[in-house]
């Protein structure tokens, strides 16, 4: 009888087919190429570019922060123009600001403060002490404040008071106490009208300082502190076509107060005897928002800025001729 092959031997001629079949795969492969002179590989390898000095980035054209840091906290510097320098003094938390101006409002600071009157109908006065700025609020009214003014227009109050109006007709006094402290109170109601601007200081020929009332639908009021038990009154002086923005006291005896309206014009206010004269420097088919009077001006002298809601800023000047000539100085 013919005897089985052992076990193993089987396992020894498998394994042995495993180990040629790869050698022999090797063998039969092709060579691999040769490799190529350097001189050849430099000159196929892609050329680098040539490197592009890159222009600097304006900061105000970067983008803004989502969210900024606290201004109470210290300083928050934000993107300007080389020749500029910003920084953040209130994060008014997506609140449109109507207005903003610097008083002195606390005298013993010895550094004029930041007001700023937001569409909440808040006024806030911000102080500053080495980078850091506080917010200090007043009035809530509910809708937007709009007009701005500082002064000592109340005999019967010692030193300036801030006044302010809002979109409800409510003209507001707000005083500041040398503690730190402010309080507010209304002193008119304009029934049915808003109040849009403010002008105060001696604009008549009668002694003492003034505050006029500019209100959409278009009106303009004079406010005295001359009320019983503390209280003002009001008198209109006229209506006026258009919604008067902004407006400007200009030096030189004349107390002329320069306007600027929705309706695109330019215009002085004389407060005279037989009423408010207005005349009609400039005017333009599109709406004029505000209005700035150069620090250096003089009654022989006197340069007005302006802007229009289409972005264009206006120079206007008033040489000792006393004819006005006006030029875009950015478009």
């Amino acid at each position: 009888m013919r005897t089985a092959r052992p076990l193993w031997g089987f396992l020894l001629v498998l394994l042995l087919g495993l180990l040629v079949t790869p050698l022999a795969a090797e063998e039969e492969a092709p060579a691999a190429p040769q490799a190529q002179p350097k001189a050849r590989a430099k000159a196929e390898a892609p050329a680098k570019p040539e490197e592009v000095e890159e222009e600097p980035v304006d900061p105000v054209d970067e983008p803004w922060p989502k969210t900024f840091a606290d201004p109470r906290v210290g300083e928050v510097p934000l993107p300007a123009a080389k020749d500029w320098r910003a920084w953040l003094v209130l994060d008014n938390k997506g609140v449109g600001v109507w207005t903003v101006k610097s008083f002195p409002v606390f005298p013993r600071l010895a550094c004029p403060e930041v007001v700023g009157i937001d569409d909440w109908g808040r006024c806030q006065v911000l102080t500053n002490y080495s980078g850091k700025w506080a917010a200090l609020e007043t009035i809530r009214d509910g809708a937007w404040l709009g007009g701005l003014e500082f002064g000592d227009l109340d005999p019967r109050i010692p030193g300036n008071e801030l006044y302010t109006g809002s979109q409800r007709g409510n003209l507001y006094q707000v005083l500041a106490y040398p503690e730190g402290f402010l309080d507010n109170r209304r002193i008119a109601f304009f029934d049915g009208l808003a109040v849009n601007t403010l002008v105060a200081g001696d604009l008549d020929d009668e002694p003492g300082e003034d505050l006029l009332v500019f209100t959409w639908p278009g009106a303009v009021f004079r406010v005295d502190p001359d009320g019983p038990n503390g209280t003002w009154t009001k008198t209109k002086l006229g209506d006026i076509p258009g919604r008067i923005r902004d407006a400007v006291v200009l030096p030189g005896p004349r107390r002329e107060i320069a306007t600027v309206s929705r309706n695109g014009t330019l215009q002085l206010l004389r407060l005279t005897p037989r009423g408010p004269e207005w005349t009609k420097v400039y005017e333009a088919p599109m709406g004029k928002g505000r209005i700035a009077l150069r620090p250096e001006s003089t009654a022989a002298n006197t340069v007005l800025y302006t802007t229009h809601d289409d972005g264009r800023i206006l120079r206007h000047a008033r040489p000792a001729s006393g004819r006005w000539v006006t030029e875009t100085i950015y478009l």
